[in-house]
């Protein structure tokens, strides 16, 4: 479960991280919508983040250093090309929550699994908000 926990993890804060850097950056004529969106994205994520950092612990896994700094480089010229990069980011983030579910299931570790459903409604909350404001 270790290496797992921690790939999930290093995409939670990917992902938040990104959330933030596209919140600062947005520009243009939609820009308070999304500015709202992207910050209402980076919020949620920041919200899991120590719960999630805590349960690691709780089940054994140490979390490196290596697990921050991890927001992978982008080039956009609207902020729209900022939210596709989002819901890419979300989309994986899902998939891996989805996995990790899976092995918390296997292993009997039900507190673990009601934690991860939880951002697994947030995730699929995210990725709609996302995936309609691109469908404008």
């Amino acid at each position: 479960m270790s290496s797992l926990f921690l790939s999930v993890f290093s995409s939670l804060l990917s992902f938040r991280g990104a959330a933030q850097l596209a919140h600062w950056n947005v520009v243009g004529r939609d820009f308070y919508q999304l500015h709202l969106l992207f910050e209402k994205v980076y919020e949620t994520l920041d919200a899991q983040v120590d719960i999630f950092a805590e349960q690691g612990r709780s089940l054994g896994v140490e979390i490196p250093s290596s697990v921050f700094n991890q927001v992978p480089d982008t080039e956009w010229f609207t902020g729209y090309d900022l939210a596709e990069w989002l819901l890419t980011m979300c989309m994986r983030y899902k998939s891996e929550l989805e996995l990790i579910r899976e092995l918390a299931e296997q292993e009997k570790q039900f507190g673990f699994v009601n934690i991860i459903e939880g951002f697994l409604t947030d995730s699929n909350t995210l990725c709609y908000l996302l995936r309609s404001t691109l469908e404008l």
